[in-house]
């Protein structure tokens, strides 16, 4: 056929000669053929230039057309899958990418582009195995190793992911996204020195990068460089002024620099941006409970929650909501807040110690509420003494208790994470600001209970890191340095408003201690003696009450007698009443 004559017969079996018979049938079927295959890339190309400039209802029409010339174009379907990846629309994009690789199975691009729908959905091993593919066929191909290393991050197989992104950049020393890429894994595993090197490397290559700009950012507050953290977010946000994340992050960064009426407006525009934005609202939140506006930051959490249920910021929402609503006297809504995390922390294991700490204590202090609480009786006329402080303030919360054999009743006033350090601390900072801002909301002469709990005397925190890091100062001298600036802060604070302050001790330590040694252990509980009684002495003479629930909890060596322990740090809410009972220190009975 192929060398068929135009003088020989026809194969048609006509007896006449191929010129007088089939062969203007054949031309003319090849010439429509060849018109098709024309306007077939024409459209295609065509449809590209739309699909690229981001005018997707035109080349969609386009990519319909070339499939209605032939319905199994490879590149149509493959470009048709593309726009339904990029609508959302997951299973109709594998749907389409599928039946091109079956038509042709030898173009790596399709396996490639088919990866992220799979990743979408989270089946990442199907992802993998696209990428996999993809290598197959062209074994330098950098995209494809660039796109297997974000999927094994995300599944934290980090060194084969490390290693894709190596691969790439070994491929394609100037591939822009394999050094972002390789930035973010660095990040996530905290080598932020080496973080700070790809995201550099990418902007050299691409200065107008504004994704790398914004990670930079968090990788130099890492480091301690919140300014040049804060420009970065800035170059972020020149370049790209609609970016929703880097207003967030600039918004995270000025609210840890206690700027909260900047922070603030960050965390509503990148709101006005992006309306689901669930981490924009968790912050917000966070930054509205810090500037005293509870009701306000009650429903950013409820919206975070419930724009991401499952995730770290529906749990630090959950978390939040039910420490709030605790203190709002609303136990089922707390109970029902503690419900919605528990299922968050099971799965992130014990990756987020403060938030399953705080899930454990008012779960706790709501059973025993439940079981106890009714025997806690409050009198008619009782005043009230304002708690300030860390989580140790759930404890006292609306417990009636007698002073003097005065009738008073406990309101809670929550600084979150608040340390001794924090107030006493020569800097400003957004702990000094929250506790300000309470003590100029409580009335003059008003009785305030300072309960700040045992971070400072962590074994693993506080007082003990600060020696270890500066060996040449003493345990003592250091705690003796802490208890007397937080001392001298409070008192300064408080004065003008004729405040009667009660300074709390910390616990005797209801903790694990199997997995300390030896010294370490007499370090520690050899801390909580010195520093209960530089409190109580330092406090006393300062004409400041002191509540002595080291003595209350001591069974003799710093280790928690077992009467009084909720949990492994905090006290039940009878403990506040037998302290005042009977470990009432007054500053005037000396």
């Amino acid at each position: 056929m192929e060398n068929l004559s135009r003088n020989d017969s026809c194969p048609c079996g006509s007896g006449k000669k191929y010129k007088r018979c089939c062969l203007q049938r054949d031309e003319a079927l090849a010439a429509s053929k060849r018109a098709e295959a024309a306007t077939i890339r024409k459209h295609i190309q065509a449809a590209l230039e739309h699909h690229q400039a981001g005018r997707i209802p035109q080349a969609e029409a386009l990519y319909q057309q070339v499939l209605r010339i032939d319905q199994n174009n490879p590149d149509a379907l493959h470009l048709m899958g593309m726009i339904a990846r990029q609508a959302g629309n997951y299973d109709m994009a594998i749907e389409l990418i599928n039946r091109a690789i079956q038509i042709k199975p030898s173009d790596p691009v399709y396996y490639n582009n088919l990866g992220p729908a799979y990743k979408a959905l989270s089946r990442p091993e199907e992802a993998i195995a696209s990428y996999q593919h993809a290598i197959a066929i062209k074994p330098d191909y950098a995209d494809a190793y660039s796109n297997m290393g974000n999927v094994l991050r995300d599944q934290n197989r980090f060194d084969e992911a490390l290693a894709c992104y190596h691969k790439a950049i070994g491929i394609k020393p100037k591939f822009v996204e394999a050094h972002f890429n390789l930035g973010n894994i660095l990040k996530d595993q905290g080598k932020l020195d080496e973080a700070v090197a790809s995201y550099q490397k990418a902007l050299a290559i691409k200065p107008d990068f504004a994704d790398a700009y914004c990670n930079l950012a968090v990788v130099l507050d890492g480091l301690g460089k919140t300014d040049a953290a804060i420009a970065s977010c800035q170059k972020a946000l020149a370049l790209k002024p609609d970016f929703a994340e880097a207003y967030n992050n600039l918004g995270g960064l000025l609210k840890d620099q206690h700027k909260l009426d900047e922070a603030i407006p960050c965390f509503q525009k990148a709101l006005a941006i992006k309306p689901d934005y669930a981490e924009a609202y968790n912050n917000l939140g966070d930054a509205l409970k810090n500037r005293g506006e509870l009701q306000e930051a009650i429903a950013c959490c409820q919206k975070a929650l419930l724009l991401d249920p499952n995730g770290l910021p529906g749990l630090d929402s959950a978390v939040r909501l039910a420490t709030l609503y605790y203190l709002q006297g609303d136990l089922p809504q707390a109970a029902r807040m503690i419900e919605l995390a528990r299922p968050i922390l099971e799965k992130t294991g014990s990756k987020f110690r403060a938030a399953q700490t705080y899930c454990r204590y008012i779960d706790m202090l709501l059973s025993w509420w439940q079981q106890a609480g009714p025997a806690l009786q409050s009198r008619e006329g009782a005043e009230t003494i304002y708690v300030i402080g860390d989580s140790h303030i759930l404890s006292a919360h609306n417990v009636p208790i007698l002073k003097a054999g005065k009738p008073f009743l406990c309101q809670g006033r929550w600084i979150e994470g608040c340390k001794q350090w924090h107030l006493g601390n020569e800097d400003g900072n957004p702990y000094k600001d929250q506790f300000q801002s309470i003590i100029q909301s409580i009335p003059h002469y008003a009785t305030i209970l300072m309960s700040i709990g045992e971070i400072d005397c962590r074994p693993d925190e506080g007082i003990i890191k600060a020696w270890k890091k500066h060996p040449e100062k003493t345990i003592e001298g250091i705690a003796h340095a802490t208890a007397a600036a937080y001392l001298k802060y409070v008192s300064q604070i408080a004065a003008p408003r004729s405040q009667k302050i009660i300074i709390s001790g910390v616990p005797a330590t209801n903790l694990s201690l199997e997995n300390i040694a030896g010294d370490e252990l007499k370090q520690f509980v050899g801390l909580l003696d010195i520093f209960n009684s530089m409190l109580r002495e330092y406090s006393l003479k300062a004409g400041m009450d002191f509540l002595d629930v080291f003595t209350m909890t001591n069974s003799g060596n710093g280790i928690s007698n077992g009467q009084w322990h909720l949990d492994s740090t905090h006290l039940r809410p009878d403990a506040v009443v037998e302290a005042f009972e009977k470990h009432y220190l007054s500053a005037t009975a000396r």
